[in-house]
Parts: structure tokens; sequence; C-alpha cells
């Protein structure tokens, strides 16, 4: 019974010392709940966002130490206990020093159904919610023989790994245009230098399940040296055009891919 009592006051003291600290979780849960209905009205800011993924992490960090003392018997004790015996890691960021911080990644630029610039957004926020388009410049590299030059995509990408892709494509960085991205991207995917001219082909949507694309294609003859970037390209070949469709659709391309040679085959076909 002394035993008892005395981890009653210990628990009181434990709240009393933290009560600001326990009064900003609950005014949080109340923002956490405004800032997910605003998202539904209109794209949050990269400050809302932030704090967004701030304090849903909060909620998953909690979430160990309350199960366990709500199903336990004499939860409320234990709570006490795993409190002082806990990894830091465990314990809502509210009750901690410093707080947690998240890893920063990559922002693409996010726009509307009429290609305007609406915001941006990380990669791991973009790959994997459709309803985030991004825009995206290609450049289709051919051989002075006539070959395309495609690049085989390293098995650590998080998109369709493994697999022959355009030869040069990325993502727009927020301010950039397609055209100053696809020379950005030839010089840092195969080593192509600004002094090769770019002609502009065409541009398309992409749209699938994981991802929603708008694509300006350009295209150039190179035949120099290519040096590739080797932690995301694991080889870079020329291919026919003829080796090219006598392989569509057995898997070994991407799907995004074929829809770009499908683009670029009809587009031959309009001139």
């Amino acid at each position: 019974m002394i035993a008892n009592i005395a981890l009653l006051k210990q628990l009181t003291g434990l709240v009393q010392e933290h009560k600001s600290a326990l009064l900003r979780e609950i005014r949080e849960t109340r923002e956490l709940k405004d800032l997910l209905l605003e998202g539904l009205r209109r794209p949050l800011s990269r400050e809302e966002r932030r704090r967004l993924r701030q304090q849903l992490l909060d909620i998953c960090l909690a979430i160990p130490a309350l199960s366990l003392a709500v199903g336990a018997p004499g939860g409320m004790v234990l709570l006490v206990v795993l409190y002082r015996v806990l990894p830091g890691w465990l314990v809502p960021s509210a009750f901690r020093r410093p707080p947690v911080e998240l890893p920063q990644q990559e922002l693409f630029c996010v726009v509307d159904e009429h290609d305007e610039v609406i915001g941006v957004a990380p990669r791991g926020e973009c790959h994997g919610n459709p309803l985030l388009i991004h825009r995206v410049a290609h450049v289709l590299v051919f051989t002075p023989a006539g070959e395309l030059l495609l690049q085989k995509r390293a098995p650590s990408k998080d998109i369709q790994p493994g697999k022959w892709d355009t030869s040069v494509g990325g993502h727009l960085r927020p301010g950039e245009d397609y055209r100053s991205a696809a020379y950005r991207e030839m010089a840092e995917e195969l080593g192509i230098p600004h002094t090769v001219e770019l002609e502009f082909l065409y541009k398309y949507e992409l749209r699938n399940s994981v991802e929603s694309e708008n694509v300006a294609t350009y295209r150039c003859v190179f035949g120099g040296r290519v040096d590739f970037e080797r932690r995301e390209i694991s080889q870079v070949r020329p291919w026919s055009l003829a080796q090219i469709e006598r392989c569509l659709g057995s898997g070994i391309f991407t799907a995004n891919f074929e829809q770009e040679f499908a683009c670029y085959l009809r587009f031959v076909a309009g001139r």
C-alpha cells in the first residue's frame, strides 16, 4: 500500500512537472486536425507540411509507450516506469530535447493540369501520389549512325529499378525550365556537354497509379564518349529502333520509356 502511494505521488509529480508539455501536445493535436482539414481544400505550404509530418511522427512514436501502459495491469504505474527506462526515441517530442529532425529530400515543382506551378513537394511525396503532378525533361540521344542510347536504371532506384529507360530523364528543380533541366540532366547522367545542340520534339502527359508527370522531350546527336552516373545508372548502350520494337512488351523496358517511344514514333510519322 505504501509503495503504491509512493508511485502515485511520483506519477502526480511527473504530470505536474510536464503539465505545460502535455497541454502543448493537446494543442498540437488540434492543430493536426486543422491541418488535415485544410489540406483537403488547398495544397499545404512547405512549413505546414513539415509541421504535419512532425506531428504525425510524434503520434507514431508515442503509441508504443501508451499502448503498453493502457493494456497492462496497473498501466498508469507502468507508464511511469516506461518513461524512466525507455530510450528517448519512444517518447513524444514535447518531452525531450532536441526534437526529431527529418531528413531533407529533393524538391520537385508541383503543377496543375495546365502545367502552371502551384507549389513544391519532396520526391517521396511525388513518387506515390498521382495527385501531385510534376515536371520532367527527357532527352533522346542518338548516335551518328542513328541508334538510340538507352540507360539501364540502377537496382537502387525507387521507380522501376533494373530496367532500360530513356537516354536521359530528370525532374525539374524549383525555378528551372524544361530546356535548362534537359541540359543539366544530360551533363549529370551521361557527361554530355552543354555545347551539344538540343532540338525540342514534343510534350506529353504521363499518368499512372504511382505518379503523374508532364514531360518535355528533346533530341540530340552525340558521337563522343559517354561518362554515365554510376550511382543511378548501371549500363548505357546504343539500340537500333528495330531492336527496340522487337523487345517492346517483354518487360525489359520501363513503362515510361515504352510510352516515350510510342510518342516518338508518332512524332516521326507525322512529320
